[in-house]
């Protein structure tokens, strides 16, 4: 089981870090939508390449010093990398004082491809014993793998929510496919397709490009391959990537370390709250993914390569951190601070591998000089959260009960680990907390990303794994020899996982509607019902909540805006005043109340932005004066079933 986990995780690993390596250069090379379809095939091919060249490496836990290859000189794998980091840094240099990004891309592409390629054709001296403790694995926990593997493929298909964000990004799939032009440069998400990205750091953000390439292959919108394929996929690649964290740190009590820390997962995984732990309920969202997915792989992949010091396991490392920054521009930042984390950890117990640790830092280079391409190369609009927000009043303020288990997670780890799983553990937990609970550095965090960022480094720690790992520990000091105590703590987590305040329970409206038909939320029927009523001679001004979905469509009308707190965003390309109208009249038509003269904000955005369907709400408190100065200005009135009226120029 080990080595088919192992090679499918390698072998994804490698699909998404090349297909993020060669799609993010591409984006900034302004590729269109076909030529995506090259790299796609190109990236499978390359995990295949690398799932089948990891079948060669029956360890999955490291051997020792002895059975590392001559070709894992830690000293000639640190002067590869510092070879590579400075034809990265000539690339940025020459980006910034010429002002092209794609520059360094056009340089990096050729260094990844061979790395990759030496990577592969490197001999890899392999150890036919297994490590040390551990036994091979019994069949009935290979079955409860197995049958953990299928339930978590079929929770996203009952379970799987999503809200305005997700439908924003949904949208950006959308615009791909409909439209001919560059890639990721025009903002489709905010329903005006004359309006670039408005944050460049999206660009790299090729998660979306990737749900648009499969919706197209298999046929299916948008939609059904955020909410059925993709959730999927990543839950069983989850699932996986778990069994191998618990592998290496629980040893034998792995199988309970990991229903612990998918139970405690599962409890945390509110559906719509804001830190990085979505559970099951919003995978189509790519910073989930990277919270929950790739943080943890990122912890495996440093733990084999401080053990083995091959390049392989550098080369895989390596691949997952330019994964994360496909998944969200938030892997820029978390994807080097995770692998520091680790490395760092790992360090303070064990000075003497100052160079194992150089060398893992430099497999770094990518998402950080990413970073900087962008910053200087685009410039980077602020976004919607920029308030500075210190992370310790956060935590206890709004999500207090996240400390419960960070605080039991430390002190089961101090107590109850051995070994290199309790270095680890602690270091990983003491240069973590330095990082993202000190008061000083925090603010500093929010000022470039999203202030809420902060309650999700918690889970960046990887702080549910931990936990199991640190319950798994305790129940092999409880029952030594016998399985009473280990019956009774599955029964607990059995009962945790049902219980109300799980995401199965109430507060997530969770209906087992067949395949997740039911996914979306009731307002999307609605948009569904309106859209093939509109025209496609202007635009159309509808309430935010319906405008979100109407863009998800694969032909929407432009409309004047789909996401009020976006609206700030157009100040680098539309004067004041216009922004100010497109908000009077987004807020009129919102039903959100106290604007001044609602009826002729509504009627100047008629004739300014070429409007030609507006829909209100039935229930809209200025419904009755729009309603007339609409019918004057010679709109027709459409009832639509669901509570909602659509006015629509006639002529159009």
């Amino acid at each position: 089981m080990d080595r088919f986990v192992f090679c499918f995780v390698a072998g994804l690993i490698g699909f998404w870090g090349v297909w993020a390596v060669l799609s993010q250069i591409s984006v900034f090379f302004g590729a269109t939508l076909p030529i995506f379809y090259a790299i796609f095939l190109i990236s499978i091919c390359c995990g295949a390449g690398i799932s089948v060249h990891a079948k060669r490496i029956p360890d999955l836990f490291g051997g020792s010093d002895e059975q590392i290859d001559q070709n894992s000189d830690p000293k000639k794998i640190i002067v590869q990398f510092l070879g590579a980091g400075f034809v990265l840094a000539v690339g940025l240099v020459g980006s910034y004082v010429l002002k092209q990004p794609a520059l360094f891309f056009l340089i990096t592409a050729g260094v990844t491809l061979f790395g990759i390629w030496q990577t592969v054709q490197a001999p890899v001296r392999t150890s036919s014993s297994p490590s040390p403790g551990m036994a091979d694995i019994p069949p009935y926990q290979i079955w409860i793998t197995f049958g953990l593997l299928v339930l978590a493929a079929f929770l996203p298909l009952v379970l799987h929510r999503s809200d305005a964000d997700d439908a924003s990004f949904l949208n950006l799939a959308t615009g791909i496919i409909a439209d001919p032009r560059s890639v990721m440069m025009f903002d489709t998400m905010i329903g005006d397709p004359d309006q670039l990205i408005h944050l460049p750091t999206y660009r790299v953000e090729t998660y979306h490009v990737l749900n648009a390439i499969i919706a197209q292959l298999t046929g299916l919108s948008v939609i059904q391959t955020a909410h059925l394929v993709m959730p999927a996929l990543s839950s069983v690649t989850l699932v996986c990537i778990y069994v191998l964290f618990c592998r290496m740190l629980a040893k034998d009590r792995w199988l309970v370390a990991l229903l612990a820390g998918l139970v405690i997962m599962v409890m945390l995984g509110l559906s719509h709250n804001s830190f990085g732990n979505f559970s099951f309920m919003r995978l189509q969202h790519g910073k989930s993914l990277l919270f929950i997915g790739i943080v943890p792989l990122i912890y495996v992949y440093v733990l084999r390569a401080w053990n083995t010091r091959r390049l392989f396991d550098y080369a895989l490392l390596f691949l997952t951190v330019a994964a994360a920054t496909s998944l969200s521009a938030n892997g820029i930042f978390l994807a080097p601070m995770t692998v520091f984390v680790a490395a760092s950890g790992l360090l303070i117990f064990q000075p003497k591998r100052v160079g194992t640790y150089v060398a893992v830092g430099l497999v770094c280079g990518w998402p950080v000089v990413l970073g900087a391409t962008v910053l200087l190369t685009t410039g980077a609009y602020p976004s919607e959260f920029t308030e500075p927000r210190a992370m310790l009043p956060d935590v206890v303020g709004v999500h207090g009960y996240l400390l419960a288990p960070a605080i039991f997670a430390l002190c089961a780890g101090w107590v109850l680990l051995q070994g290199q799983a309790r270095r680890f553990f602690l270091g990983a937990y003491l240069v973590y907390t330095l990082t993202a609970l000190n008061p000083f550095l925090s603010p500093i965090f929010a000022e470039h990303l999203t202030g809420n960022l902060n309650w999700r480094l918690m889970f960046a720690f990887p702080l549910p794994l931990f936990a199991g790992v640190a319950i798994a520990a305790g129940l092999e000091r409880i029952s030594v020899g016998t399985r009473p105590a280990s019956y009774v703590v599955l029964g607990l987590l059995l009962l945790m996982a049902v219980s109300p305040v799980s995401i199965f329970g109430g507060r997530n409206h969770v209906r087992f509607e067949p395949f997740g038909l039911d996914v979306p939320p009731a307002v999307y029927q609605v948009a569904e019902t309106v859209n093939p009523l509109l025209t496609r001679q202007g635009t159309t001004l509808a309430p935010e909540e319906i405008a979100i979905w109407l863009a998800t469509f694969g032909d929407p009308a432009q409309q004047v805006a789909v996401r009020f707190i976006y609206l700030d965003h157009y100040r680098h390309t539309r004067s004041d005043s216009d922004i100010d109208l497109r908000r009077r009249a987004f807020q009129v038509v919102s039903g959100q109340g106290a604007i001044d003269a609602p009826t002729k904000a509504v009627l100047q955005a008629v004739t300014q932005f070429d409007v030609a369907n507006v829909l209100l709400a039935d229930n809209n408190e200025d419904f009755s004066a729009l309603q007339t100065a609409l019918t004057d200005a010679g709109f027709a009135m459409i009832p639509v079933p669901e509570g909602y009226t659509l006015f629509q120029r006639p002529g159009t």
